[in-house]
């Protein structure tokens, strides 16, 4: 019976604590911070799950569960946990240098690492929206590369950090295309989604139409950023998902389902860069204190309309999917977090 009691006392805390990650959310909604799909799991259990808004406010379509949203940059984590499968396959080593398998590209890079790439400790000059052409799904790959990728170099390679949107994880991408002989959506089919059996997730192309997609809203370069989605190599932003889908590959992390253990701790190492936020490979990595111990976080976003938040040791996640802009969505995790106990 005491078991029991325990139990009902635990259980009536955590729906407590669920009624306030709602009331949350919902000022969140009302203050028009917050307009798509939020999930929260606790011991990898989801215990809160709602939709706000509208995922097309001209046709009043509203979000559901299964909707699906582009996720810009948390495509870059699924980018790196491609290259670690290909290292647990042999095929390459984080210390090979991208020379190797980008002899087109522009520059200086027998000093550049696939490492150097993954932890945006490489120099090369970023990618700009603004800049691309819109012919871009006529130019090759080499082409591409060749014309928009810039043969300066900002740093000499592992001395310092800057934060790349497009320019390394695309390069990544292209080179897991070179290795595989296959494309970047071809990879991410066969080594992501279908191992996760993900329902709601691929790669957007900006030709064919994805059911159940949210707009985005808010975006003065989103005709633009359509064209990017074109190039097949974009491991960078080209890939959509749904808050579900995006549970099941931390999980799948979690699980090692994905890659060996010992290179989902590489994985998961800050490497990057001296100061904070630390950064490993497609996550940032903090340290924090939770439930009365010292725990550590991995998180990132994308465009300012997605955010993935984990805490292994407690399997808590928190994700929010946004359509409109908001640059605070992990300030709204760990808000959250905080109330997950």
């Amino acid at each position: 019976m005491r078991i029991l009691a325990l139990l009902f006392i635990v259980n009536i805390a955590l729906f407590a604590n669920v009624d306030k990650i709602e009331n949350y959310t919902d000022n969140l909604f009302e203050d028009q911070k917050l307009n798509g799909n939020v999930l929260v799991a606790y011991k990898n259990k989801i215990i809160f799950q709602k939709s706000y808004g509208y995922a097309n406010s001209s046709w009043k379509v509203k979000f559901e569960n299964d909707t699906r949203f582009l996720i810009f940059s948390l495509t870059k984590h699924v980018t790196a946990i491609m290259i670690m499968q290909l290292v647990d396959e042999g095929k390459l080593e984080l210390y090979d240098t991208i020379d190797n398998y980008l002899p087109y590209l522009p520059g200086k890079k027998k000093n550049i690492s696939i490492l150097n790439l993954l932890t945006h400790t490489h120099g090369i000059p970023d990618l700009y929206y603004e800049d691309l052409p819109l012919n871009i799904d006529q130019l090759s790959k080499e082409r591409f590369i060749q014309n928009y990728f810039d043969d300066e170099r900002e740093f000499s390679p592992g001395k310092e950090f800057s934060y790349s949107e497009l320019a390394g994880y695309s390069l990544l991408g292209a080179i897991i295309e070179e290795i595989t002989g296959k494309s970047y959506e071809e990879n991410l089919k066969e080594r992501i989604i279908e191992k996760l059996s993900l329902l709601n997730s691929g790669f957007f192309d900006g030709f064919h139409d994805v059911g159940r997609l949210a707009e985005v809203y808010q975006f003065d370069t989103d005709y633009l950023r359509r064209y990017f989605f074109t190039v097949s190599f974009n491991g960078s932003s080209s890939i959509y998902s749904s808050t579900e889908d995006l549970l099941r590959i931390e999980t799948g992390i979690d699980n090692n389902d994905l890659m060996s253990k010992v290179s989902k701790e590489i994985l998961l190492t800050a490497v990057a860069p001296k100061e904070k936020p630390k950064y490993a490979l497609g996550y940032y990595i903090e340290d924090i204190f939770y439930n009365g111990r010292y725990s550590k976080a991995r998180y990132h976003t994308g465009g300012g309309r997605s955010s993935v938040y984990h805490v292994e040791d407690e399997g808590i996640s928190i994700i929010l999917l946004n359509n409109i802009r908001n640059d605070k969505l992990i300030d709204y995790s760990r808000e959250i977090l905080m109330m997950i106990k």
